[in-house]
């Protein structure tokens, strides 16, 4: 693992002695080796000590946002009402079945094991409402939907969560919702998830952005957000940040970088192997 550094110049002075426990400093002929304190000398939410924390937290709520859920399910599930008019059962794409119970524009279905290849649900319903997508979208609810066991470091998890699709009136396709995920006797909150659609694409998405409410392995706060070129910046409420690639490759390392404030420079920067990140990334599950 290597570290690089770009950090304030300070002084030595004796006022740096108050200052001991947060910033090592290496006067008369040391050096400089952490940044837990901002240039105002103001602790921040996310600081050394934390940014590899709050970048494994912020990955795991876009993984669960994002790809388990927003875009997995629409792609795969949620948009099945197009096709699937009339009450009754259907055989998922592997194996399993869907139970379909259609009043009107609404759809209601139940899942029996359903293996849709790349998503698979073992039961729990969800409803489709297109009653007023012409002015506020197709609107879903999830209830309970189980997925089986996906990680082998997590039990199986219990999805609830309500989203609202191909909202009108934004530049592009959208859409927002909220989510909670159950799994472990704990519960993972994300609010105010937005995704803003890729042009010329159902599933692809250039803007994404999830609010953490709640979690068991932070106190803190946080919003994860991500761009078109894949790079994951996870914010908490005092401005302080860290950001990092969302890596396709396996093995690739990953560079973290910290800033004080959304514009602010890049205050440190750290190369972070790809085994340390998958288990902050398991620490951020369990």
């Amino acid at each position: 693992m290597t570290t690089h550094q770009n950090l304030p110049h300070l002084l030595c002075a004796p006022t740096a002695l108050a200052l001991a426990s947060a910033l090592l400093t290496g006067c008369g002929g040391g050096s400089s080796e952490t940044l837990a304190l901002t240039p105002d000398r103001e602790i921040k939410q996310i600081n050394t000590d934390t940014m590899l924390n709050a970048a494994a937290i912020g990955y795991i709520a876009h993984l669960h946002a994002y790809q388990d859920t927003a875009q997995l399910l629409r792609e795969r599930v949620l948009e099945l009402y197009k096709t699937q008019s009339v009450s009754g059962k259907y055989a998922c794409a592997k194996s399993g079945s869907l139970s379909l119970e259609r009043s009107g524009d609404i759809w209601r279905y139940a899942a029996q094991d359903c293996d849709m290849i790349n998503v698979q649900i073992q039961s729990g319903q969800w409803e489709i409402d297109a009653s007023q997508a012409a002015s506020a979208g197709v609107k879903v609810k999830l209830i309970n939907v189980l997925y089986p066991k996906a990680f082998v470091d997590t039990p199986n998890i219990v999805v609830n969560g309500a989203f609202a699709f191909d909202i009108p009136g934004s530049p592009t396709p959208s859409s927002q919702g909220t989510l909670t995920y159950s799994y472990s006797n704990t519960v993972r909150e994300y609010g105010d998830i937005r995704l803003t659609q890729r042009q010329g694409s159902s599933v692809s998405y250039d803007q994404r952005s999830i609010t953490i409410v709640k979690s068991p392995v932070t106190s803190l706060l946080l919003t994860a957000s991500a761009n078109a070129a894949n790079e994951l910046r996870v914010t908490a409420a005092d401005g302080s940040s860290v950001s990092l690639p969302l890596n396709t490759s396996n093995a690739a390392d990953y560079t973290l970088s910290l800033r004080n404030s959304a514009s602010g420079p890049v205050l440190l920067s750290k190369t972070v192997s790809d085994r340390d990140m998958r288990v902050a990334r398991i620490a951020a599950r369990l």
